[in-house]
């Protein structure tokens, strides 16, 4: 099992640290480049995004770490649960962020005269919430197969 999460566990690495360098590069150069266009409403994007960095980097922690329960064969386990279950909000707040942004966005794409910044929000908006449901389905789905698994455990 080690072999086949390996190209997972790095990928997440890989995804972890763009989101690291956006937080602490991009995002500052976006606060700081869309000061004159937004005047103070720059800093409520940029720390909107900053949250959204926070929740990724959650996401991608608990995803690590349901590999490495899969690598250790306790996939299903009440930790499971509670991990994905932590996926599930970190996308949601990811996409509720990012609805909230909406706005400024299009205040942005209107003054930029660039329509990629609101299709590309638009498209973060939904993988999240997609993310969101897929993660709700996978909390159920593992929280009945450890409820069958314990049950087992107690039949003689």
């Amino acid at each position: 099992m080690k072999r086949e999460t390996l190209f997972l566990k790095l990928a997440l690495t890989i995804i972890g640290l763009i989101v690291i360098v956006l937080g602490i590069v991009v995002v500052p150069f976006l606060v700081d480049g869309t000061t004159h266009i937004m005047h103070g409403f720059s800093f409520v994007m940029g720390g909107g995004l900053l949250v959204t960095c926070g929740c990724v980097l959650n996401a991608v922690v608990q995803a690590y770490t349901l590999l490495q329960r899969v690598d250790q064969n306790t996939a299903f386990s009440l930790k499971s649960i509670t991990a994905l279950k932590r996926i599930k909000w970190s996308a949601y707040i990811v996409a509720v962020m990012f609805l909230g942004m909406l706005p400024l966005a299009y205040w942005w794409t209107n003054a930029a005269d660039a329509p990629g910044i609101l299709l590309l929000s638009c498209l973060i908006l939904a993988a999240a919430t997609v993310i969101g449901i897929f993660a709700s389905i996978l909390q159920k789905l593992v929280a009945n197969a450890f409820a069958f698994k314990t049950e087992n455990e107690l039949t003689i």
